[in-house]
C-alpha cells in the first residue's frame, strides 16, 4: 500500500509539472521517440544523447538553441525535451515567442502583479519556442529579453557556486532552450537597431550553453 501511494502521489507530481508547463496541445504534445537523432548531423545527434540525460542542466552552461527550417523537427524537440524534464521531476514553462513578449510587456507596466514573469525568472526549464520570429523594434523590449536571460544565468550560476562550496545546498538549474529557423549570426537583423543587445542575448543562449542544427539543408542556408 506504501508502495502504492508513493507512486501515486509521483504520478500526481509529474502531471502536475505536465499541466504547469503549457504544452502545445497538451496532453497529446510530442514526446521523445528516438527518431529525433535521423534529424541532425552526426555531431549534433552525439551531444544529443547527453541532453537527454539532462547532464547539461548540471553544468556552467545549461542554456541550448536548436535551430532549423520550420516544420524540420526544432519545435518538436523543444517539446519531448522539456516533457523529459518534467517527468523527472523539473519544472518546465514552454511559450511561443509572441506569448514571451506579452509577458514582457505586460510587465513593463503592471510590474508587481505579473506573476507569470516571476515564473519564467525561476523555472528549471524555460522553452521559447520560434526564437525571434519577428522582428523587435522596441529598444527597452530587446533590453527585457537581455535582462530576463541574463538573471536566469546569474542564478545557474548562484546555484552551483552554493552547491560546490556546501554539498549541502542543492543545486538548482535555470537552463533556457529555444528553437528557432535562424542561425544565431542573423538574429541581428531581427533585433533591428540594437545589435549590442542581441550580442549579448547570444552570448547568454551560447556562451552558456551550445547550438543543434536540426536538419543539413536549414543550417547551409542560414550560414
Amino acid at each position: 500500500l506504501l508502495k502504492d501511494a508513493g507512486k501515486d502521489k509521483e504520478g500526481d507530481t509529474i502531471n502536475k509539472l505536465l499541466s504547469e508547463a503549457m504544452f502545445p496541445a497538451y496532453p497529446d504534445h510530442y514526446t521523445l521517440n528516438g527518431e529525433e537523432k535521423s534529424w541532425m548531423k552526426k555531431e549534433s545527434a552525439v551531444f544529443y544523447e547527453s541532453l537527454l540525460r539532462m547532464e547539461n542542466l548540471y553544468t556552467t552552461k545549461p542554456n541550448l538553441i536548436l535551430y532549423g527550417q520550420p516544420g524540420k523537427g526544432s519545435e518538436k524537440i523543444l517539446t519531448g525535451l522539456g516533457d523529459l524534464y518534467c517527468r523527472e521531476g523539473r519544472s518546465v514553462r514552454y511559450l511561443g515567442f509572441p506569448n514571451f513578449l506579452e509577458v514582457l510587456q505586460t510587465r513593463s507596466r503592471l510590474p508587481k502583479s505579473n506573476t507569470v514573469y516571476e515564473k519564467l525568472l525561476t523555472v528549471d526549464c524555460l522553452l521559447i519556442e520560434d526564437f525571434p520570429d519577428r522582428n523587435i523594434y522596441d529598444q527597452k523590449l530587446a533590453s527585457e529579453i537581455y535582462t530576463l536571460l541574463k538573471a536566469r544565468s546569474e542564478s545557474h550560476i548562484k546555484s552551483f557556486a552554493a552547491n560546490k562550496a556546501d554539498g549541502s545546498k542543492k543545486a538548482k538549474p535555470f537552463a533556457t532552450i529555444v528553437s528557432t529557423c535562424y542561425n544565431p549570426s542573423k538574429w541581428t537583423e531581427r533585433f533591428e537597431g540594437d545589435p549590442m543587445t542581441v550580442l549579448r542575448i547570444i552570448n547568454i543562449l551560447f556562451g552558456m550553453g551550445a547550438a543543434i542544427s536540426v536538419d543539413d539543408s536549414a543550417y547551409k542556408e542560414v550560414e
